[in-house]
């Protein structure tokens, strides 16, 4: 019997042009040899070569779908139309019954191919519901509404994403089959599941690329990467991403300049429109992920335009900063540290001084006055790309005793979201408070602010050259503190 079974609509497999294999036998190819080379090559694929739309199922088919360890549907809007297709479907769940049910452990022996996109309300109202099922697009949706199909035929970029998405299901699926047999899974990635839940936020066509190479890696490292499909662009849109981002760990929000398409009954694209649903979310991490060359001020939408300026999560790298600052959320996830107990009176206490690389010289005599009392000073990183940087900071903030912040000549939104950070420290592993918090405003940026300044922020004001003085009120706080938990 087979491995796997391929359901699907014949019409799905009809040649665009004449002369030409359908989607299907290309499909059918690509996923079979690969499937073989991972497995070996005793595996087996069945699909039944229909030639028309007749209903009738012959013996050999249904005895190859209800003995089929995986049914693997093609899911299209004639999928579902298809009395043949949901007959092979009603007959895989009575084999799967009889053979230990459709499930194992959390996955379903039911894989989800979605060739084009299906209205979910359409697939729920079908006599077996598989609209939880994981599914794997085959398309991406464009911004001017339309959808994007990887189909070798239509060139390079296509043919490349369209073998990506099948590797990538080829070692779910043997995944599937290892779990099924109940032996040992090989050391491929894939199988060592972390509880890891990753939120990849849907983008537009510039990000497309790079958002499914992370997502592939992603999940091939055993994280959990959501949404398991594109969501339908219905009213349900808002509700179904909420869901998913309540279960996520981190959020990553790929954003360049394109805005997406826009969901029915909705009246944002899809990229602010993510954007917004997450900024309120509870994961441990959220990101928001641009090119390193990208401009916030080419973005259309003027809402996002503004909350990118002021949002502390930006970060402009490569995919492979990204990547590595990624692993570093999981680690600490993984591994929480150990509570650190307060500092005894005999421990040298270590001290961040945060400040822009523009006010390094301004800087420096504060760094040797606090070395002076003896103190470990550590400063910021500006070697590397931004994700490494961004990387550096966050551990800083998260392993020292106090933090000491020194504005002089860089902007406002600098100061802000520097000061935001002393609260995100704590969702980064921080295990407990900063012994004193500190805001040094110089020069220029000495005369009052408009705004109000956190009122947990010790405030210090250095409007001329240096006076050591200056740092006193700080000092005295930080030694309190220290005799209080010695």
């Amino acid at each position: 019997m087979a491995d796997v079974f391929i359901s699907y609509s014949h019409v799905d497999n009809e040649p665009v042009s004449a002369g030409e294999e359908g989607w299907i036998d290309r499909f059918f190819l690509a996923f079979s040899t690969k499937l073989r080379q991972l497995c070996g090559p005793k595996t087996e694929v069945w699909r039944d070569h229909r030639i028309d739309g007749s209903d009738l199922l012959t013996p050999t088919i249904e005895a190859n779908v209800r003995g089929a360890r995986i049914l693997l549907s093609v899911v299209s809007r004639s999928y579902l139309e298809s009395n043949w297709c949901r007959a092979e479907l009603r007959l895989f769940v009575e084999g799967a019954k009889a053979t230990g049910g459709l499930r194992v452990g959390t996955k379903s022996r039911i894989l989800k191919i979605l060739k084009t996109p299906v209205d979910r309300a359409a697939e729920m109202k079908a006599e077996i519901d598989i609209s939880d099922v994981i599914g794997y697009p085959f398309f991406r949706d464009t911004e001017d509404g339309k959808h994007w199909e990887y189909d070798p035929v239509l060139g390079q970029e296509a043919r490349e994403e369209f073998l990506r998405h099948v590797v990538d299901l080829a070692h779910d699926t043997k995944a599937l089959l290892d779990a099924l047999a109940g032996g040992q899974p090989d050391a491929h990635p894939l199988l060592a599941a972390t509880g890891i839940v990753v939120y990849l936020a849907e983008t537009a066509d510039d990000m497309a690329g790079d958002a499914d190479r992370l997502r592939r890696e992603l999940r091939m490292l055993g994280h959990t990467v959501l949404p398991e499909a594109p969501y339908r662009h219905g009213a349900e849109y808002g509700d179904r991403a909420r869901a998913d981002l309540a279960r996520a760990h981190i959020v990553i929000h790929p954003i360049a300049k394109g805005l997406g398409p826009m969901p029915e009954s909705l009246d944002r694209r899809i990229v602010p429109l993510q954007y917004d649903l997450a900024r309120g979310t509870d994961a441990s991490a959220r990101v928001v992920w641009m090119p390193a060359d990208a401009q916030i001020a080419e973005i259309a939408d003027e809402a996002l335009r503004q909350a990118l300026d002021a949002d502390p999560a930006v970060r402009k790298c490569t995919l492979e900063s990204i990547k590595s600052a990624i692993a570093t959320f999981v680690q600490r996830l993984l591994e929480p540290p150990a509570p650190v107990p307060p500092p005894t009176g005999a421990e040298r206490t270590q001290i961040y001084l945060v400040f822009d690389q523009e006010d390094a010289e301004r800087a420096r005599p504060i760094a040797a006055e606090l070395f002076a009392h003896g103190f470990t000073v550590t400063l910021p990183l500006f070697d590397g790309d931004e994700g490494e940087r961004r990387v550096d900071h966050d551990e800083s903030l998260r392993d020292c005793n106090a933090v000491l912040i020194f504005h002089c000549s860089a902007t406002d939104f600098w100061r802000r979201a520097k000061v935001r950070d002393l609260k995100r420290a704590f969702a980064y592993g921080r295990q407990r408070p900063f012994l004193a918090r500190g805001l040094v405003l110089a020069g220029a940026a000495a005369t009052p602010a408009s705004d109000n300044l956190d009122p947990d922020l010790i405030v210090l004001r250095e409007p001329g050259a240096f006076d050591p003085a200056v740092l006193a009120p700080f000092l005295e706080a930080l030694n309190r503190s220290k005799g209080a938990t010695a």
